[in-house]
């Protein structure tokens, strides 16, 4: 960086500050933003892409966000329909991912299924400033829609480590699939288990039951 043009070049567009390798972010009179950050000569792709995409989050607020170390694997495409948004989101590896997605969007939450035409409540996602955090495991090469509805909301469970496949607000059951031995939810702020041994009749507690079939 001996040349005297490029330095005179970023001292315009960034400071003092990039002349001395140092992170710098710009901000037009129009708006743009232009970010002069240097990099250390041993980063590796990985590092490098999640540097850049911390900066680019912390510049642009994204309309969805998936936090995974795959999450390159994935891809989006988002669209409003009247006051529904409609996220379609596809795994196009081979292998399963773990993820955490999330939508810049709050209302009553559904997952559509391309391949039989379902359309199945979300049962598990939490909401943070706004915002609907969903965590997912994406079989091989799925693909889903993620439907928020504007106005409406549904009974979820804010965390569990099985697999929930319903939520009976008649009988105050949740009912799945769990190989862990402590299974656990969290329903409006109270954490619910169930024992670990088979289950004939649901455990309740607080009214609500966790169930867990053994096969």
């Amino acid at each position: 960086m001996n040349d005297p043009q490029i330095m005179a070049n970023i001292r315009n567009i960034f400071s003092e500050e990039a002349l001395n390798k140092k992170k710098s972010i710009n901000t037009s009179s129009g708006g743009g933003r232009a970010v002069f950050l240097p990099l250390p000569d041993d980063l590796n792709s990985e590092e490098l892409e999640k540097l850049l995409r911390d900066i680019l989050n912390s510049l642009i607020e994204c309309d969805l966000g998936i936090n995974s170390p795959h999450s390159r694997n994935l891809i989006y495409l988002h669209r409003r329909i009247e006051e529904d948004e409609f996220y379609f989101v596809a795994n196009l590896s081979e292998e399963k991912v773990q993820v955490e997605i999330t939508l810049n969007a709050a209302g009553g939450l559904e997952k559509w299924v391309p391949e039989t035409g379902e359309i199945l409540p979300v049962h598990v996602y939490r909401r943070e400033d706004g915002k609907t955090i969903i965590p997912y495991l994406f079989e091989p090469y799925e693909g889903v829609y993620f439907v928020v509805r504007k106005g409406k909301e549904y009974r979820h469970l804010t965390f569990s480590n099985f697999n929930v496949t319903d939520i009976d607000e008649a009988a105050q059951k949740i009912m799945g699939y769990s190989r862990v031995s402590e299974p656990k939810v969290i329903l409006e702020g109270r954490e619910l288990t169930a024992e670990s041994q088979p289950l004939i009749e649901p455990i309740t507690i607080s009214k609500w039951s966790v169930e867990v079939p053994t096969n």
